[in-house]
């Protein structure tokens, strides 16, 4: 607000109320007002109506168009553009904000003036309103003689020293209403008389955002005296102050959150967030004033909310107004709350690398396989979300060969090649969005360019334009690496055999196509190594780690591979490398045959027989559970081998030999005694590559190796040696 020394000048007065349906554009006084409009709806059309001011003063309010090229023809509101003007927006009655739910608005504001000299010489600013009077409410008591000044076409008129009641103040503001100001000057007059002086020892010295209620006559505060004569004068009470830029010429954003009362109650809480998004690429940023507030219901004449969920509606708009200095002040609303409730939410993926791109850290490779993929939901609504253009701004480095929509009741469209190649990928929807058919899934598919550089893929902010909403989402930002090539190596001098028991060293190399980038050497630690075998059996991951002579040794690795986990023969070993960044090399394959053996397992070096009462007969005695003769075959499958037995005589401690003998009875129940020649006990051909074999197991109490006595032995405790010999034949 600002004090104005002008002569009043008389206004004509309009009849009626402009419904815009067909309304007429004027043309913008300030260029930077529509040069640079931001993205807002595309139609303001049956949303908002102009109050007339009959017998008061015309509304200054009219509709406006944006020449900015990426937003060329979009509507905004004008609420004053010249000296000594009042003007106003009013939702329409269909379109109310219905207090009992929590809503969302939000608009671009613009306060005029210019970024060296803000705030100089402008006046007087704009308020955000809720009310409850009509859509013909505007501050009353305006005429020719009484300029509008600091009552921003809301608040009440201080135009007389002589008032002594706050009463009086309020009852010419908007009743029953909340207002969250835009206040483009300090207005700290004492005359009382000017109607120049509600910011009076508010603490700011300029420019400032506040909010209160305008009807109420607790918002205004006397002072002054009347001991020499009738001197009053008004300030106002300024809830949630905060001292902002405005009149800087500059377009500035605000979102405003309504959360609806409790059941029962009637304070809810209203929180703005100013400047929280940037004019020129309509990215989110950090904002420069937040504030909550609360605001009753009661005082706007509206009941508690109830369970039954009960509307309580109010209208809603801007009022502004200006005296002898002024600013164009203009409004372009991107989310009108109730009239259309959607969201947009992107995801980036790399087909390529089977990744979601989701922080700044995260990259791609030049020639990936890259999907930009869009989900618009339509939530709920006073109308459907219709005349949807996307705004896409084409990435750096991307170029896309297809896009597709696919709605919800399962019908597409296609995107035109001369689309996907703009600058800004438009395309205009050919379905609205509704309760019927709530979902367009936009997919765009490309690739990343094969760059030479890291080229970096700045965020950006990807917006969808209906006619009566507008949506965005931002996308990530992230780098695309040049492509590498990465070439694997086995060393020519790598053994391709290995003995049972060892490891067999192997080494080699991996590079990067030089003609590619080759100011970007690979290091060793970037870069890892995968082995598998035929057999199944997995080899640990490992970055390149140099030579054996030499750790350090770029692109180079050397490392034994483990003979437990070869198998017996031939066994075919697959090598590939990975870098950092998920380039994958060629596939190297190699055969690496293990040398296997016929050796003897676990063989129990002591075993028994069983304690026998001799009976004067001959009889055989049976083994004790201690014997174990395990025979191990890694030649491979098809391999044969022979055990064969011979036993030696056995004596007590004395030296006494025993009268009798070992034997060994096969399965046929045949007996063989086993003398200094060696006796065959058993023979196998391998099924596995590798086998072990334990021969004992499979004798029952009845066969296998026994110890036969005669009719003459002496008892006693008799002992005796048994040796086994395996061969790797079979007999003829």
């Amino acid at each position: 607000m600002r004090l104005k020394r002008v002569t009043w000048l008389g206004l004509l007065g309009l009849v009626g109320v402009i419904l815009w349906g067909s309304p007429v554009t004027a043309h913008a006084t300030d260029a930077n007002a529509t040069g640079g409009m931001p993205q807002g709806v595309g139609s303001l059309e049956n949303i908002f109506t102009m109050p007339s001011l009959s017998g008061k003063l015309s509304n200054s309010a009219k509709l406006i168009t944006s020449t900015n090229s990426s937003t060329t023809g979009q509507p905004a509101v004008q609420i004053t553009d010249a000296k000594n003007q009042v003007g106003a927006v009013w939702s329409t009655a269909a379109n109310r904000l219905d207090l009992s739910k929590d809503e969302t608005a939000s608009m671009w504001l613009y306060f005029g003036g210019t970024a060296d000299t803000p705030d100089n010489g402008t006046g007087d600013g704009m308020a955000f309103v809720l009310q409850n009077v009509g859509t013909d409410a505007i501050t009353s008591g305006l005429s020719s003689s009484v300029a509008p000044g600091q009552t921003l076409g809301v608040w009440g008129i201080d135009n007389d020293n002589t008032v002594s009641s706050n009463t009086t103040i309020a009852a010419k503001a908007i009743q029953k209403s909340w207002a969250l100001e835009f206040d483009e000057y300090d207005n700290g007059s004492t005359k009382g008389n000017d109607n120049s002086g509600f910011d009076g020892s508010n603490g700011v010295d300029g420019a400032h955002i506040a909010s209160n209620y305008p009807g109420e006559p607790s918002t205004y505060e006397r002072h002054g005296t009347s001991s020499s004569g009738a001197k009053y004068y008004y300030t106002t009470k300024h809830n949630g102050l905060t001292a902002s830029r405005l009149s800087d010429g500059a377009w500035h954003h605000l979102t405003l959150s309504w959360q609806a009362p409790a059941v029962g109650s009637t304070t809810g809480t209203m929180t703005y967030a100013f400047n929280d998004k940037n004019p020129t690429t309509g990215m989110s940023q950090t904002a420069t004033a937040i504030q909550s507030t609360p605001v009753d219901l009661a005082k706007l004449d509206l009941a508690p909310i109830d369970a039954a969920g009960t509307a309580r509606d109010v209208y809603w708009g801007f009022t502004g107004s200006t005296g002898g200095a002024y600013a164009n002040n203009v409004v372009a609303f991107d989310q009108v709350p109730g009239l259309v409730d959607a969201t947009a939410d992107m995801t980036i993926k790399d087909e390529t690398l089977n990744k979601t791109l989701k922080t700044s850290d995260d990259y791609v490779n030049g020639n990936d396989d890259l999907t930009y993929q869009y989900q618009l939901t339509y939530h709920d609504g006073k109308q459907d979300w219709n005349n949807i253009v996307t705004s896409l701004p084409k990435p750096t480095g991307v170029t896309f060969s297809k896009g597709v929509i696919t709605y919800a009741d399962g019908s597409t469209e296609d995107f035109s090649a001369s689309e996907l190649g703009s600058a800004t990928i438009a395309h205009k929807l050919g379905k609205a969005l509704s309760a019927t058919n709530q979902t367009a899934t936009v997919t765009l598919t490309g690739k990343a360019d094969a760059v030479t550089t890291n080229t970096s893929v700045a965020a950006a902010n990807q917006s969808f334009n209906g006619a009566n909403s507008v949506v965005t989402t931002t996308s990530p930002d992230y780098t695309i690496y040049p492509a590498r090539s990465l070439y694997l190596r086995m060393a020519s001098t790598n053994g391709s055999t290995v003995a049972s028991g060892e490891s067999l060293p192997l080494a080699g190399t991996v590079s990067v196509d030089s003609s590619e980038k080759p100011d970007d050497p690979i290091e060793n630690k970037d870069v890892t190594l995968h082995t598998t075998l035929s057999n199944g059996n997995s080899i640990d991951e490992f970055t390149l780690n140099g030579t054996t002579s030499n750790a350090d040794e770029e692109g180079a690795f050397n490392f034994k591979l483990p003979a437990d986990k070869l198998s017996p023969g031939v066994n075919q070993v697959t090598m590939y490398a990975t870098d950092d960044r998920g380039h994958k090399s060629n596939v190297v394959t190699f055969d690496v045959t293990l040398n296997g053996e016929l050796k003897f397992g676990t063989v129990n070096q002591t075993s028994s027989f069983q304690d026998t009462v001799l009976t004067g007969k001959t009889q055989e005695v049976r083994r004790q559970n201690d014997w174990q003769v395990e025979v191990d075959n890694t030649l491979g499958s098809g391999t044969s081998w022979t055990l064969q037995a011979a036993a030696g005589q056995f004596t007590d401690s004395l030296g006494n030999p025993l009268r009798g003998q070992v034997v060994y009875v096969d399965d046929d129940n045949q007996t063989h005694p086993l003398g200094t020649s060696p006796t065959q006990i058993m023979t196998k051909t391998a099924t596995q590559a590798s086998e072990t074999t334990d021969v004992a197991a499979d004798w029952s109490a009845r066969n296998g190796v026994m110890l036969q006595v005669n009719g003459d032995a002496v008892a006693g405790s008799y002992s005796g040696k048994i040796t086994w010999t395996l061969t790797n034949s079979v007999p003829s």
